[in-house]
C-alpha cells in the first residue's frame, strides 16, 4: 500500500509540473502596454487615458507623438508615444531614471516580465518587440514582418 501511495503522489507531481512549466514559459512575454496605454490604440483613446486615468498627470502633444512626464514610477521618468499615419500607437519609449541606473532598471524590468533584455539585446515576440535605445526602453510594433527576406530570388 505504501508503494502505491508513493506512485500516486509521483503521478500527481508529474501532472503538476506539466501544468506549471508551460504556464511559466507563457509568462515571459513582450509587454504591449504601459500603464493602460496599449500598442495599436487610436490616438484619441490614448489621449482619453492620459486625461482621465489616475497616474497620468500631464502630457504634451508633439505632432505625431505625445510626451508624458511620469510620476510614481521608480524605473521611468518620461514616456513618448509615437503614432503612425493612421493615428495608431506603434511605439512607447520609456526614458529610464538616471538615479536608478540603466542596469538596475533592466534588471527589475526583466524580472517583472520574465525577459533577458540588455543594451545589446532586444526581444521580439510575434509582432511586438522590446529593446534598449540609449537611455530608453522601447516597446514597439514590428513593421512589415512579411516583407523581410534573407535574399532576393535568382
Amino acid at each position: 500500500m505504501n508503494g502505491r501511495l508513493i506512485s500516486n503522489r509521483l503521478g500527481w507531481y508529474c501532472c503538476l509540473i506539466l501544468l506549471i512549466v508551460p504556464t511559466a514559459l507563457a509568462w515571459a512575454k513582450v509587454p504591449q502596454e504601459y500603464r493602460g496605454v496599449r500598442i495599436g490604440m487610436d490616438r484619441s483613446e490614448v489621449i482619453r487615458i492620459l486625461e482621465t486615468t489616475p497616474g497620468h498627470l500631464a502630457y504634451q502633444d508633439l505632432g505625431s507623438r505625445l510626451g508624458e512626464v511620469i510620476r510614481g514610477d521608480k524605473l521611468f521618468r518620461h514616456a513618448l508615444y509615437t503614432f503612425d499615419a493612421n493615428n495608431k500607437l506603434v511605439e512607447i519609449a520609456l526614458e529610464m531614471r538616471e538615479i536608478v541606473g540603466a542596469d538596475q532598471v533592466l534588471t527589475v524590468f526583466n524580472k517583472e516580465h520574465g525577459l533577458s533584455l540588455a543594451p545589446d539585446k532586444s526581444t521580439v515576440e510575434g509582432e511586438y518587440a522590446v529593446e534598449v535605445r540609449g537611455n530608453k526602453l522601447v516597446i514597439r510594433k514590428v513593421a512589415n514582418l512579411d516583407n523581410r527576406a534573407a535574399g532576393s530570388p535568382r
